[in-house]
């Protein structure tokens, strides 16, 4: 088994530290007209420091636009979208199956019908939909999860939305599993550790510290999820791509792990103002090799997959960064 290198640990471990030190949660009364408010994910995720690193690139340069960017802490994509919706975020991440379900009125969306006002500000990192397991169990695939107990993340996080997805996609629901937690990815590492449940999914980019948390500290391996479901579901939908997890980043999967994944979309509603999301495009897209070195899931962005959306329409703020960028006519 190839082993998780130390350094890569301490980098995790440190990003981690300065994102809970320098940005921690606020709220959108922290923000005011003079702040920037953005909804991300829990803290052991990609969606926390992605958020931290956009503030981090938004505040340095404060002094000439005189807006400061905040973070929150939230339950993930499907909550960042909903209270974008209700004003009480400003800008929030979000996996791009649930861009595309909140923009068209589906799928958990349905009873909240069409976010006409939503918009998409910036494409960033890549996340594959990620099945770990407890080794000896037999599970090789999806399928086996049948009869284990399983934890199938916290409601209204992006990771639960997708588990659910691929339930339906293999026929299966929870009443096939032996027993069901709903642990968010904050906790869900120390449970797993804790012998709580045989398997847990996470819907993330990668390295992901709650992953490397757990392939750490005890026994475990990243399993692939693939088969005709799968490839169904890709073929189906928009927001859906194959995606290939690289061996050796975790220790006890040294092999590439294949799956099917999202990515995750910086968003925002029409009604917030165009010199806010115009500040947060330009500053990272500007600083594009800073935000490349803030986190690994971040190193291989490109700006001309940054500034595409199909998923709903792009705010007009970010046009005018794409613009005055030349990234766009």
């Amino acid at each position: 088994m190839m082993r998780l290198k130390s350094s890569l640990k301490s980098m995790l471990s440190g990003a981690l530290t300065v994102a809970l030190t320098i940005f921690g949660a606020s709220t959108q009364a922290d923000a005011g007209q003079g702040g920037i408010s953005v909804g991300t994910g829990g803290v052991t995720g990609v969606y926390y420091p992605a958020g931290s690193s956009i503030c981090k690139l938004v505040n340095d340069a404060r002094a000439e636009h005189a807006l400061r960017c905040f973070t929150e802490s939230t339950a993930g994509s499907v909550y960042n979208i909903r209270t974008i919706r209700d004003g009480g975020l400003d800008l929030g991440i979000a996996q791009s199956d649930w861009v595309y379900h909140a923009y068209h009125g589906t799928s958990k969306f349905k009873q909240d019908g069409p976010f006409e006002n939503l918009r998409v500000v910036l494409t960033l990192h890549s996340e594959p939909f990620t099945l770990v397991v407890r080794p000896g169990l037999g599970i090789k695939g999806f399928a086996d999860l049948k009869g284990k107990r399983v934890n199938i993340g916290n409601p209204g996080s992006g990771q639960r939305g997708t588990m659910e997805v691929v339930m339906a996609a293999f026929g299966m629901t929870a009443a096939d599993f032996s027993e069901t937690t709903e642990l968010d990815a904050a906790h869900m590492s120390h449970a797993f550790c804790d012998n709580q449940f045989d398997a847990m999914v996470y819907t993330v980019g990668h390295p992901a510290a709650a992953i490397s948390e757990v392939a750490s500290s005890c026994d475990a391996e990243l399993v692939n999820v693939t088969g005709p479901q799968i490839d169904n579901l890709v073929s189906e939908n928009p927001y859906y791509r194959h995606a290939v997890i690289p061996g050796g980043l975790y220790e006890g999967t040294s092999g590439d792990v294949a799956s099917f994944g999202v990515q995750g979309i910086l968003v925002t509603s029409a009604d917030t103002p165009d010199y806010k999301v115009y500040t947060v495009a330009k500053q990272v897209l500007a600083h594009i090799d800073d935000f490349r070195r803030l986190h690994d899931s971040f190193a291989i962005l490109k700006l001309e997959n940054m500034i595409q959306s199909r998923l709903a329409p792009t705010h007009p703020g970010a046009l005018k960064a794409f613009q005055e960028m030349e990234l766009t006519k």
